[in-house]
């Protein structure tokens, strides 16, 4: 944008699922837009001062024109629960894998979560349980178990390079001020980085906080991962700032990583998943599950399989 404009983008429910870009004079400060008198969210970039206000059962928690803004359908006490943050890195795997755990959790859909440092989009529903016709995906949503006392942020955009640490300064704040019990960074990283071949492809690098207060820090101790020596998590997106931005909060917390390569993921996503659960005390599956599902979502990710008369 140049001049005295400012983009503003409406995220509206519609049929069509319309996402629309306006171009607006900067004295404005307050837009709104309708369809079928709901309005769903509004993201706006650069509008010093501006306000938004978030219906359709969604209230914010706070915001400004450089903050995060997290909006909630109801208030819940976050003391105790257990954070688990996708990095979007290397093959999309831990979002890949947050989605297997909404989807066979049945995780209620909670919040959003907005900010500067976020592209915006808008999109099909991803998960069936979590609402009707109307229902829309967008780029940063909450997800709760109220009963398993966690929260799940799952990303679905990358961050915009020079307001990403002012986002994971605002997001190690409300982990701090909503008193998580500790933090769960899901990461993956390259695989032609891995050079020791005798250990399996997972990896953890955990804080002093988490190795000493976290009721999960005893399963760390397990053949099945191995504790990263190497410095930085290449491809591993923003877990390892993260980590540091808790660290200095005194917030325990875990970037948990898988070696991966580029291509068709799903199968890397629910392993990672099932390494989630397991570093977890085997707390997320019912008793009653024994793996995890993919959301209906997936079947679209790579389009169909190839014709066998191709060979």
């Amino acid at each position: 944008m140049v001049g005295s404009k400012k983009r503003f983008v409406f995220l509206f429910s519609s049929v069509k699922r319309l996402a629309v870009s306006l171009c607006v004079p900067q004295p404005v400060q307050k837009a709104i837009a309708k369809q079928n008198s709901r309005l769903i969210a509004l993201s706006y970039s650069n509008c010093p001062g501006a306000k938004v206000k978030l219906v359709c059962g969604f209230s914010p928690v706070f915001h400004n024109q450089t903050s995060v803004m997290f909006s909630f359908k109801r208030e819940i006490d976050f003391t105790g629960y257990s954070f688990i943050v996708p990095s979007v890195s290397v093959g999309n795997v831990p979002q890949l894998a947050a989605d297997a755990v909404i989807e066979t959790l049945q995780l209620e859909p909670i919040g959003l979560l907005w900010s500067p440092a976020l592209v915006p989009i808008v999109g099909a529903p991803a998960f069936e349980h979590t609402g009707g016709s109307d229902a829309i995906t967008t780029t940063a949503e909450l997800y709760v178990s109220q009963e398993k006392k966690l929260l799940v942020l799952q990303l679905r955009a990358p961050l915009v390079g020079p307001l990403r640490q002012t986002f994971l300064d605002e997001l190690g704040d409300f982990v701090r001020d909503r008193k998580f019990s500790h933090a769960i960074l899901l990461s993956s990283c390259f695989s032609h980085e891995k050079f020791d071949i005798r250990t399996g492809p997972f990896r953890y690098v955990a804080n002093e906080q988490y190795e000493a207060q976290s009721p999960d820090a005893a399963h760390l101790k397990d053949d099945r991962w191995t504790k990263h020596s190497g410095g930085v998590i290449h491809g591993g997106g923003f877990a390892s700032k993260l980590l540091d931005g808790l660290t200095a909060r005194q917030v325990p917390a875990v970037v948990f990583f898988m070696y991966v390569s580029e291509g068709d993921n799903t199968a890397e996503g629910l392993m990672l998943a099932r390494m989630l659960n397991a570093i977890s005390g085997e707390r997320l599956l019912a008793s009653e599950r024994t793996d995890f599902r993919w959301p209906s979502s997936w079947k679209h990710l790579f389009g169909t399989a190839h014709p066998r008369t191709l060979y």
